[in-house]
């Protein structure tokens, strides 16, 4: 299957995503987890038959997806 890289900032992280009612996790890390693997970019790209991998991280710059992108 193919792969998929995210990157980006907040929104392609699924920042606050969790406060929705679709999640009632209470966890931090469950609900970052959460959050990464149920946003658009990764739902869009399974939906188009990649295995998405989310590097995303809130507060990311064009700069820092650059340097993701590069390791």
């Amino acid at each position: 299957m193919p792969k998929a890289i995210v990157v980006g900032c907040s929104h392609a992280a699924g920042a606050k995503m969790h406060l929705g009612p679709e999640c009632t996790l209470a966890d931090p890390d469950a609900q970052t987890n959460w959050e990464l693997q149920n946003s658009f970019p990764m739902q869009f790209a399974r939906s188009k038959g990649y295995t998405p991998y989310n590097y995303s991280i809130s507060g990311g710059s064009n700069d820092a997806m650059f340097r993701i992108c590069a390791e």
